[in-house]
């Protein structure tokens, strides 16, 4: 059984090891010399990809692009400035961006810039009662409603930082989101306005946002992934029993779903899947992780376009160009990244004599 574990482990790391060679040399290609991405004049694209070309091993291309950033797309704040920097951050997830940005920074050593964009994440883009990360920008903002994406990549964020306090309440919030759900495993309802969970769409909260459906095609299969990420991450952060077991749990809503969610030629929002289980392989000792990040590998070697990049859903993008590809393809080598030091670590305990199997069954 480990030999064959371990055959499979090479095999897959050989294979994402390739996929990631192209998605960098795809990103790098659409890069210009002062690190200005190629569409960026259209909307941003471009707020993952220090934090992807840092992880990935482009550490002076990843400072070129923060730089460009710094420069052309926040303010002295902090925050995104108006126009092409916040679209399409608006009235949805408008959390989101600019942690990912503090990320990268942090990964570069840029730790005053980091701390800077998380000092306004805190003070104007976090609910302080519930802990929660709001879904629409300050001057948008006609309700409370923060949602599971922007909350846990505002909590990733935060432990990259230090923050101990903002990640304790990203965690909060996430248990008592996860608590009110009235129709698991079938239905996620991802967002709250204040302290109740939003389980209604009406002309303000479109169907997609408030609930996804794990049987059904065209939904933010995301969810669970990005949480389960954050739970995982956080359970080791603060050595935390029920976020590992959080985290355990709702990966698990995606492998109960139905197999539609896998089909890279209808979509791609189950890429965030991967992720979870890469770092739930890292970090938790209950089996099956394995399999899962094992799956996800092959998903994302498949999906992958032979010029390297990878395409966003085509339910929401029919006619994609290179800068609707650049945000996608930066956060698949993210993943793959994730995946292959998950991966890589876990075939170093396969060759160690009498250890137990990680991740496995």
């Amino acid at each position: 059984m480990n030999e064959v574990l371990a055959d499979q482990l090479a095999s897959a790391l050989d294979a994402l090891r390739a996929a990631r060679t192209k998605g960098v040399d795809w990103m790098l290609a659409r890069l210009d010399a002062d690190g200005r991405p190629a569409g960026s004049e259209r909307f941003n694209n471009y707020y993952r990809l220090p934090w992807s070309l840092a992880l990935a091993g482009q550490r002076d291309r990843a400072a070129a692009v923060l730089a460009w950033i710094a420069h052309n797309a926040l303010d002295a704040s902090g925050d995104l400035r108006a126009g092409a920097p916040r679209a399409p951050f608006l009235g949805a997830i408008a959390s989101y961006p600019l942690p990912q940005i503090a990320i990268g920074a942090w990964h570069l050593e840029r730790y005053d810039l980091a701390r800077t964009i998380m000092a306004f994440v805190r003070s104007s883009m976090v609910d302080p009662h519930t802990g929660g990360a709001y879904s629409e920008r300050p001057e948008l903002r006609h309700t409370r409603r923060t949602d599971l994406l922007c909350t846990a990549q505002v909590g990733l964020a935060a432990m990259t930082v230090g923050d101990d306090t903002l990640a304790d309440g990203c965690y909060r919030w996430t248990h008592d989101l996860l608590s009110m759900q009235p129709d698991l495993p079938r239905r996620l309802y991802p967002c709250r306005i204040g302290a109740q969970l939003l389980t209604t769409a009406d002309p303000r909260h479109r169907a997609w946002d408030v609930v996804t459906d794990f049987h059904l095609p065209f939904q933010q299969f995301y969810n669970p992934g990005i949480a389960a990420a954050f739970l995982g991450r956080y359970g080791a952060f603060r050595n935390h029993a029920t976020a590992r077991e959080l985290a355990r749990t709702t990966l698990h809503l995606n492998v109960e779903g139905a197999a539609l969610q896998f089909d890279h030629a209808v979509n791609a929002q189950i890429c965030k899947f991967g992720w979870g289980a890469a770092v739930l392989l890292e970090t938790d000792a209950c089996p099956g992780h394995a399999a899962q990040a094992l799956r996800m590998a092959r998903w994302f070697v498949e999906s992958q376009h032979a010029d390297g990049h990878w395409a966003p859903s085509g339910f929401l993008v029919p006619q994609p160009d290179d800068a609707d590809k650049l945000p996608k393809t930066a956060e698949h080598v993210l993943h793959v990244v994730t995946l292959i030091g998950a991966l890589a670590a876990h075939a170093v305990s396969l060759a160690k004599p009498g250890h137990a199997l990680r991740g496995t069954r």
